[in-house]
């Protein structure tokens, strides 16, 4: 049978392999890299969804003034949850679709705080910024990446970082006022 023509000649057995091997090991290597980018892109969508939720919990706290949780936990099969639980009964409507919703956050394999807690995790975001839980929270991939979220202990702005926080101790030495108003 007399498919392929190649100057008179038709391509051999042979060579055709090697193409066919050629064309499987780029596919192999690409395959690998799409893996591995899908799971770095599961892994930071995860990371996000919990710095999104610890924010939407200190916002309530701040501007609603009640008394939120935000507690991860980890399923039988190995999924990571989180679900935001208000300290109130009374909470407005518009916030009691947001409450006692279990979330899962994708791409993450464990998180534990700084402190040493591992899951299950409670982080508290109580009395106006009074009563807020500290440390970092640690974030591990599948893959072996690891994220940092810092919680100061007291209302700012969360976000994720690659790595931990280093404890700045305040200066209070520094005068508040000047010497001479000019």
């Amino acid at each position: 049978m007399r498919l392929i023509v190649r100057r008179g000649r038709y391509f051999t057995l042979l060579e055709m392999m090697v193409v066919l091997v050629i064309i499987g090991i780029i596919g192999s290597v690409v395959g690998l890299n799409l893996n591995r980018a899908v799971r770095a892109e599961r892994f930071n969508a995860g990371v996000a969804l919990l710095v999104d939720k610890i924010q939407l919990a200190q916002d309530i706290m701040i501007n609603v003034d009640l008394g939120t949780y935000l507690v991860i936990d980890m399923s039988a099969d190995g999924t990571i949850y989180s679900t935001i639980i208000f300290d109130s009964s009374s909470v407005p409507k518009k916030l009691s679709a947001v409450g006692n919703k279990c979330i899962k956050i994708p791409g993450v394999k464990n998180i534990a705080l700084s402190s040493g807690e591992f899951i299950p995790l409670t982080l508290k975001f109580i009395s106006g910024g009074g009563k807020m839980s500290k440390g970092d929270l640690i974030i591990s991939s599948y893959g072996g990446d690891i994220r940092y979220i810092n919680l100061p202990g007291c209302p700012h702005a969360v976000s994720s970082q690659n790595q931990p926080t280093e404890e700045i101790e305040e200066d209070h030495t520094y005068e508040l006022y000047p010497q001479e108003i000019l």
